[in-house]
């Protein structure tokens, strides 16, 4: 293989490199109750924004508090335990 056809080819290669960066706000249940579940680690969200849980329910963000949210949950909250992920 010639050093023109290597250049080449790396040429092609770093043309048609793509790169998808997904960016996750992601939070873990410290607890929950009666349908709310309070969430850490999610400090950028914003009241109303849809959240997901682990297990594959859903909520919304309404009370923002400085270290933690409320969120209520869509869906059987008994499924949801403490150290859940939640995502944003």
């Amino acid at each position: 293989m010639s050093t023109h056809h290597i250049i080449e080819s790396l040429k092609r290669e770093i043309e048609n490199f793509s790169t998808q960066i997904k960016v996750e706000k992601v939070g873990k249940v410290l607890e929950v109750f009666d349908g709310i579940a309070k969430v850490s680690g999610l400090s950028d969200i914003k009241s109303s924004e849809m959240v997901a849980f682990q297990n594959g329910e859903t909520g919304v963000a309404l009370n923002l508090e400085e270290d933690t949210v409320g969120v209520i949950i869509f869906g059987d909250f008994s499924k949801i335990k403490e150290g859940d992920e939640v995502k944003a």
